[in-house]
Protein backbone atom coordinates (compact mmCIF):
# COMPACT_ATOMS: atom_id res chain seq x y z
CA UNK A 1 0.00 0.00 0.00
CA UNK A 2 1.41 3.63 -1.07
CA UNK A 3 2.11 6.02 2.02
CA UNK A 4 0.98 8.85 0.69
CA UNK A 5 -2.58 8.86 -1.41
CA UNK A 6 -4.50 11.88 -2.98
CA UNK A 7 -2.32 13.61 -1.38
CA UNK A 8 -3.12 12.14 2.47
CA UNK A 9 -0.74 9.84 4.50
CA UNK A 10 -2.54 7.45 4.92
CA UNK A 11 -0.88 6.77 8.34
CA UNK A 12 -1.95 9.58 9.32
CA UNK A 13 -5.80 9.30 8.92
CA UNK A 14 -8.49 7.70 11.23
CA UNK A 15 -11.79 6.52 10.15
CA UNK A 16 -14.02 9.05 12.36
CA UNK A 17 -17.96 7.86 10.41
CA UNK A 18 -18.33 11.26 8.99
CA UNK A 19 -17.82 10.16 5.38
CA UNK A 20 -20.71 8.87 3.49
CA UNK A 21 -19.92 8.37 -0.28
CA UNK A 22 -23.58 8.73 -1.28
CA UNK A 23 -23.57 12.38 0.26
CA UNK A 24 -23.95 15.16 -2.20
CA UNK A 25 -20.99 17.34 -0.38
CA UNK A 26 -19.21 14.27 -0.99
CA UNK A 27 -18.78 14.71 -4.69
CA UNK A 28 -15.63 15.27 -6.00
CA UNK A 29 -14.60 18.95 -7.97
CA UNK A 30 -15.20 17.20 -11.34
CA UNK A 31 -17.96 14.43 -10.65
CA UNK A 32 -15.83 11.92 -11.58
CA UNK A 33 -16.19 8.34 -9.69
CA UNK A 34 -14.01 7.35 -6.89
CA UNK A 35 -15.33 9.81 -4.50
CA UNK A 36 -12.10 11.10 -2.84
CA UNK A 37 -12.19 10.86 1.27
CA UNK A 38 -13.05 6.97 2.03
CA UNK A 39 -9.29 6.70 3.31
CA UNK A 40 -9.95 9.58 5.84
CA UNK A 41 -8.62 13.54 5.47
CA UNK A 42 -6.27 15.96 6.84
CA UNK A 43 -7.80 18.93 8.56
CA UNK A 44 -6.70 22.38 8.30
CA UNK A 45 -4.31 24.45 10.79
CA UNK A 46 -6.88 25.39 14.31
CA UNK A 47 -4.49 28.30 14.12
CA UNK A 48 -6.87 31.29 14.86
CA UNK A 49 -10.20 29.56 14.08
CA UNK A 50 -11.57 32.33 15.68
CA UNK A 51 -10.92 34.61 13.97
CA UNK A 52 -12.23 33.47 10.50
CA UNK A 53 -15.70 31.77 9.91
CA UNK A 54 -15.92 28.43 9.03
CA UNK A 55 -17.38 25.18 8.50
CA UNK A 56 -15.91 21.89 9.99
CA UNK A 57 -15.29 18.49 9.26
CA UNK A 58 -13.95 17.59 5.33
CA UNK A 59 -17.50 17.88 3.74
CA UNK A 60 -18.72 21.33 5.55
CA UNK A 61 -21.40 19.37 7.85
CA UNK A 62 -20.72 20.85 10.64
CA UNK A 63 -21.27 24.71 11.47
CA UNK A 64 -19.61 24.64 14.56
CA UNK A 65 -16.83 23.44 16.66
CA UNK A 66 -19.86 22.00 19.03
CA UNK A 67 -21.50 20.09 15.91
CA UNK A 68 -18.17 18.02 15.67
CA UNK A 69 -18.00 17.12 19.43
CA UNK A 70 -21.78 16.52 19.73
CA UNK A 71 -21.12 13.58 16.87
CA UNK A 72 -19.91 10.75 19.29
CA UNK A 73 -18.25 8.55 16.36
CA UNK A 74 -15.90 11.87 15.71
CA UNK A 75 -15.01 12.47 18.89
CA UNK A 76 -14.25 9.22 19.98
CA UNK A 77 -12.35 7.90 16.67
CA UNK A 78 -9.00 6.49 17.16
CA UNK A 79 -9.58 5.40 21.25
CA UNK A 80 -11.18 2.04 20.46
CA UNK A 81 -14.76 3.34 20.92
CA UNK A 82 -13.83 5.29 24.52
CA UNK A 83 -15.93 8.52 24.27
CA UNK A 84 -13.61 10.57 26.81
CA UNK A 85 -15.62 13.91 26.57
CA UNK A 86 -19.11 12.48 27.35
CA UNK A 87 -19.38 15.51 29.74
CA UNK A 88 -20.47 18.74 28.08
CA UNK A 89 -18.38 20.82 30.32
CA UNK A 90 -15.72 18.98 29.12
CA UNK A 91 -16.37 19.50 25.67
CA UNK A 92 -17.09 23.37 26.39
CA UNK A 93 -13.67 23.66 27.74
CA UNK A 94 -11.94 21.66 25.21
CA UNK A 95 -13.31 24.60 22.21
CA UNK A 96 -12.46 27.40 24.52
CA UNK A 97 -9.40 26.27 23.91
CA UNK A 98 -9.39 25.75 20.39
CA UNK A 99 -10.79 29.17 19.66
CA UNK A 100 -7.83 30.15 22.03
CA UNK A 101 -5.10 28.98 19.84
CA UNK A 102 -3.29 31.84 17.78
CA UNK A 103 -0.05 32.35 17.03
CA UNK A 104 1.26 32.60 21.07
CA UNK A 105 0.10 29.77 21.77
CA UNK A 106 2.89 27.21 22.21
CA UNK A 107 3.00 23.61 20.56
CA UNK A 108 2.45 20.34 22.79
CA UNK A 109 5.26 18.25 22.16
CA UNK A 110 4.34 15.11 20.25
CA UNK A 111 5.04 11.55 21.39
Amino acid sequence: MAAIKNGQILNQLRAVGTFDPSALNEVTANGASPVVGPDGFVPDSLLSIFAFPQTFLHNGSAASLEDVLDNVSHRSAGTGGVDVLTNAGDRAALIRFLLSIDARTRPIPGN
